[in-house]
């Protein structure tokens, strides 16, 4: 590895963090972003956190939300060590600050694809800031979509090392390809995953097709069975987490539907997984897509900050005091739905940069196929996955039919291996303009056609910029959920929802016109180096300064150092009078439904067992609970509150679930306890035997869960349907924690045993007095065991094969993965020390080096001095030119 790589790497490593300290200058004064989901997910994780911290084990049952489920997909650690530490340093390069880290990775993982696919190092630099600086990730930084973030950068990881592996480079292209697609794996997001597998197919394609016609296919012989091995040893060692998420992703909203749809139903409620509306509600329009070019063209965002000059802040002003309405747009206390797209909402629009765009298309027209035909197709088709309904044809089909794809929602997430893919071909293209401007034919008329075809888009955007509909269905009612009574007023409504479409207009006319003069000036400058007319440092410094400050610009509307504050997470999830007064009870097996959050929120868990809580992939069995009753039974409770002498003893689900406290308000007055709460257990009388989950939970809207069991008997070979219970029978929790809860249990009667604890099939067992017991599932979603009478002990406890077995296989391949990264790695490393012949990431000339060669013109000038001869060829020149 000779010393200007070491210097261009080292370098960009410093260029990157100064980027990155300017962008989150706020976090060196020990300020964070308040993450939403960073939020959300302290919440979700509390409970088990705690008990790790408190044993050193990994909770793996969740006892914090919706009653109970299983940790598998929330905040259980997954990871070998061997893995989790290259992990660990890549996302947190930037010391103290997880978000700034995230910044750093994306560049790093993108300067390092660029280097395997030879870009000269400035370049590379200049791409790796260029892609980094994308809206998309910007925007899943703020809202803390770290798992999203680490993903998508570690993707292009695992492009870098499958182009080793085509070149034949075996000790640089099998430890990065297992570097790459283990921690891409690691990274948790497998939506991401399921996208850059298309991408990965469509690459490797395209390598056979070009390996065949070149005569090379045997290559493949090779490759493939290498491929095949990384591939496994990524997979092993992710198996806990494939292996668990597997198994919970059956009995989760992504598996088999239980109950019966109704006729009006059966088209948004599948056999199989998510409903198309669920999935596809966040769909791209194939219009919007124009944002990756012009980032207002669909308006930006839906909570836009508005300036003094916007129509929007005209009509504001006549109903909001001037100073009152300048406080609160400063405080972001008032912000504008720009948007007006097909999806429900957008935090920003998906930007790659007008430049970026600009180059792309110039990648297009000078680039040779082999890397320009499956870039292309990859990036067409995973837009068209992000259009979602808006191209229906194309995705119900794939949505009926292959496998998967039904598992995820979102489908504009897509779009994220298109913003990876745009930028690595511009800078491809830009890179052999840079090295090779005179073997490019007719190069002048490829960048004045790419110009004008870019620029043209932009032109014509702005042209038409003020005609077409502006409106978004749901204006009116967000007018008034974010101002409240001022807009009440019809003419008021009117008069805002007007200025909304004019601002939208205006914002999409200005953002066209930008674009342009954007695309106008690095085309000059791409254009002039390409006639020889300045250096290429200049052209590249003028092209980058241009991409990055207008990436800067955009990201400040949506990331701006406002935003940043002391302690923000800490400050999200404050502990009010209410948690308060609750945790003042001495019992703590208890729970708490928030009826402000509902089923939405995982604030709650924080702080107490929830009846809620927050998560994509909720166990089917409580999602229909929620959907069938408990959607009912919480207007049955808002009702008793509002009567102000409620009586609990009729919500038989909130009950059964032991409910004890309601919460409706943050201060103690806005608590209600639930005398009527079952408890942890009971003994039932009853049992009502059903035969499918249609009847079970018809019939627990007329059960009394208090003293009667739905159970569908023939499942679970209960044989008794009613029992005795004597007024001294007692249960009595002794002990509990996320993965053992033991009880005793005192009775003259044999009997019938429900918890309020969540049925779950794979994993709990349980014993009585040591001898095991079966668990029947009860009120379709708890557990149930029939007890003997005397006094007894009864443990249950959960120890999921799937976790315990995957732990091996995780630990076995762990070894592996640093066997074959940090062993070829550093013979790679040694061979390219010794002998340069060896090394796979060639040193490219640089830009001082390129600026050395003669010009176009000049070699025309040298072609022209040349001595003109009239001679006759001899008869020895005519044989050698035969």
């Amino acid at each position: 590895m000779n010393k200007k790589t070491i210097l261009g790497t080292i370098a960009f490593l410093v260029i990157a963090y100064i980027l990155t300290a300017l962008y989150f200058s706020p976090v060196l004064d020990g300020k964070s972003i308040p993450q939403s989901d960073v939020v959300q997910f302290e919440g979700m994780a509390k409970k088990a956190t705690d008990y790790r911290t408190a044993t050193g084990e990994e909770a793996l049952w969740n006892t914090g939300m919706f009653s109970g489920m299983p940790d598998f997909m929330i905040s259980m650690g997954y990871s070998s060590p061997v893995v989790y530490y290259p992990h660990y340093v890549l996302t947190n390069l930037f010391p103290s600050s997880l978000s700034a880290s995230q910044l750093m990775l994306s560049m790093l993982c993108f300067f390092v694809l660029l280097r395997v696919f030879k870009v000269n190092i400035y370049l590379s630099i200049l791409g790796a800031a260029i892609y980094a600086l994308n809206t998309y990730n910007i925007i899943n930084i703020e809202v803390g979509h770290n798992t999203k973030i680490w993903a998508i950068s570690y993707s292009c990881l695992v492009l870098a090392g499958m182009r080793l592996l085509f070149e034949k480079k075996w000790f640089w292209g099998v430890p990065l390809l297992t570097l790459g697609l283990t921690l891409q794996m690691n990274a948790g997001h497998p939506q991401i995953t399921y996208y850059l597998a298309f991408v990965c197919v469509i690459y490797g394609i395209s390598e056979l097709i070009f390996a065949a016609k070149a005569g090379e296919i045997g290559k493949f012989s090779k490759i493939i069975p290498i491929a095949l091995v990384i591939v496994l040893i990524g997979v092993g060692a992710q198996a806990i987490k494939f292996w668990t998420s597997k198994e919970y992703s059956v009995y989760s909203t992504r598996g088999k539907r239980l109950l019966t749809p109704s006729e009006a139903e059966k088209d948004s409620k599948p056999a199989e997984g998510l409903s198309k509306d669920y999935a596809f509600s966040w769909s791209q329009g194939v219009t919007e897509t124009f944002t990756l070019l012009v980032p207002y063209f669909y308006g930006g965002g839906s909570a836009e900050k508005i300036g003094k000059d916007s129509e929007s802040y005209k009509v504001l002003s006549t109903v909001i005091s001037p100073a009152n309405l300048d406080n609160a747009v400063k405080n972001d206390q008032i912000k504008v739905s720009l948007y007006f797209g097909d999806q429900p909402f957008t935090a920003g629009p998906l930007y790659a940069g007008a430049i970026v765009c600009f180059l792309f298309v110039v990648g297009l027209f000078v680039l040779d196929g082999r890397d320009k035909y499956w870039v292309l197709g990859a990036a067409l088709l995973c837009a068209m996955f992000a259009w979602g309904r808006n191209f229906s044809s194309f995705n119900y089909f794939l949505f009926d039919y292959f496998p998967g794809f039904n598992k995820f929602r979102s489908v504009s997430m897509a779009l994220s291996m298109t913003l990876i893919l745009m930028p690595f071909l511009g800078i491809l293209g830009l890179d052999k303009i840079v090295k090779n401007r005179s073997a490019i034919s007719n190069l002048d008329k490829k960048l004045l056609t790419a110009g004008g075809i870019v620029a043209g888009l932009c032109l014509l955007v702005w042209v038409s910029g003020m005609s077409g509909d502006f409106s978004k269905p749901g204006d009116e009612a967000f007018l008034n959920r974010i101002f409240g009574a001022d807009f009440k007023n019809p003419q008021a409504s009117q008069q805002m929802a007007t200025a909304l479409a004019d601002d939208r207009a205006s914002a999409r006319q200005s953002d066209a016109l930008r674009s342009f003069m954007l695309i106008a000036f690095a085309f000059g400058a791409i254009f002039t180096y390409a006639k020889g007319k300045i250096s290429p440092v200049v052209a590249m410094v003028v092209v980058g300064f241009l991409a990055m400050g207008d990436l800067w610009a955009v990201d400040k509307r949506y990331l701006y150092n406002s935003k940043f504050e002391k302690n923000a997470i800490k400050k999200s999830i404050v502990k009010t009078p209410a948690d308060d007064l609750i945790l003042r009870d001495n019992d703590p097996h208890y729970r708490v439904f928030n009826l402000r959050g509902g089923f939405q929120e995982a604030n709650t868990s924080y702080f107490h067992k929830s009846i809620g809580g927050y998560h994509a992939a909720k166990l089917r069995r409580y999602n229909d609970l929620v959907e069938m009753q408990m959607s009912r039974e919480q207007q049955k409770l808002i009702a008793a509150i509002q009567s102000g002498n409620p009586d609990f003893s009729n919500l038989n689900i909130l009950n059964m679930l032991n409910a004890k406290y309601f919460k409706f308000g943050n201060s103690e007055r806005e608590v209600a306890r639930n005398n009527s709460a079952l408890g942890n257990a009971w003994f039932v009388q009853n049992v009502v035997d059903v035969k499918n989950a249609d009847e079970e939970m018809a019939k627990l809207s007329t059960t009394n869960t208090a003293t009667t069991a739905v159970v569908n008997m023939d499942e679970f070979g209960l044989k008794q349907k009613s029992f005795a219970v004597d007024s001294s029978a007692t249960v009595k929790l002794i002990s509990e924690n996320a993965r053992k809860v033991e009880y005793e249990t005192n009775s003259n009667q044999d009997g019938l045993l429900v918890f309020s604890e969540i049925y779950y099939p794979k994993g709990w067992t349980a014993t009585i007095d040591g001898k095991e017991a079966p668990i029947v599932r009860a009120n379709y979603v708890l557990r149930s065991i029939q007890v003997p009478a005397g006094n007894h002990k009864v443990t249950m406890a959960f120890n999921p094969v799937s976790y315990t077995n995957g732990s091996s296989i995780t630990a076995v391949s762990g070894w592996l993965f640093g066997l074959l990264v940090f062993g070829m790695f550093g013979f790679a490393i040694f061979k390219s020390v010794t002998n340069k012949d060896e090394e796979a990431i060639e040193d490219i000339d640089s830009l001082e080096e390129v600026q050395k060669r003669p010009s176009p013109k000049a070699n025309e000038m040298k072609e022209v001095a040349k001595p003109k001869t009239t001679s006759k060829p001899t008869k020895s020149n005519r044989k050698k030119k035969k």
